[in-house]
Protein backbone atom coordinates (compact mmCIF):
# COMPACT_ATOMS: atom_id res chain seq x y z
CA UNK A 1 0.00 0.00 0.00
CA UNK A 2 1.56 3.42 -1.04
CA UNK A 3 1.16 6.04 2.14
CA UNK A 4 3.52 8.58 0.77
CA UNK A 5 4.92 9.38 -3.02
CA UNK A 6 8.27 7.88 -1.93
CA UNK A 7 6.89 4.79 0.31
CA UNK A 8 5.01 1.58 0.11
CA UNK A 9 3.77 -0.35 3.01
CA UNK A 10 2.62 -4.35 3.10
CA UNK A 11 -1.03 -4.19 3.99
CA UNK A 12 -0.14 -6.97 6.91
CA UNK A 13 2.34 -4.50 8.87
CA UNK A 14 -0.18 -1.77 9.26
CA UNK A 15 -1.13 -1.06 12.47
CA UNK A 16 -2.83 1.67 12.63
CA UNK A 17 -3.21 5.71 11.87
CA UNK A 18 -2.31 8.50 14.32
CA UNK A 19 -2.80 12.04 14.42
CA UNK A 20 -0.49 14.54 15.67
CA UNK A 21 -0.97 17.83 17.07
CA UNK A 22 0.34 19.59 13.94
CA UNK A 23 -2.21 17.73 12.01
CA UNK A 24 -0.44 15.04 10.09
CA UNK A 25 -1.53 11.62 9.80
CA UNK A 26 1.62 8.77 10.77
CA UNK A 27 0.77 5.19 9.69
CA UNK A 28 1.84 3.04 12.48
CA UNK A 29 3.44 -0.23 11.51
CA UNK A 30 3.73 -3.52 13.69
CA UNK A 31 7.04 -5.23 14.47
CA UNK A 32 9.24 -2.14 15.90
CA UNK A 33 7.34 0.58 16.03
CA UNK A 34 8.09 3.02 13.24
CA UNK A 35 5.83 5.55 12.76
CA UNK A 36 5.93 7.04 8.82
CA UNK A 37 4.08 10.22 7.16
CA UNK A 38 0.84 9.72 5.24
CA UNK A 39 0.17 12.26 2.31
CA UNK A 40 -3.15 13.51 2.16
CA UNK A 41 -3.84 11.86 -1.39
CA UNK A 42 -3.63 8.15 0.33
CA UNK A 43 -5.21 8.73 3.25
CA UNK A 44 -8.99 8.08 2.19
CA UNK A 45 -7.33 4.38 1.33
CA UNK A 46 -5.12 3.79 4.69
CA UNK A 47 -8.56 4.85 6.59
CA UNK A 48 -10.53 2.01 4.58
CA UNK A 49 -7.95 0.06 4.99
CA UNK A 50 -7.48 0.42 8.66
CA UNK A 51 -11.28 0.35 9.25
CA UNK A 52 -11.14 -2.91 8.01
CA UNK A 53 -8.34 -4.45 10.35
Amino acid sequence: MRIHRNCLVARHRLVGLLRTPDGRTLARLDADGVELEVSRRSLPGLRKLVKNL
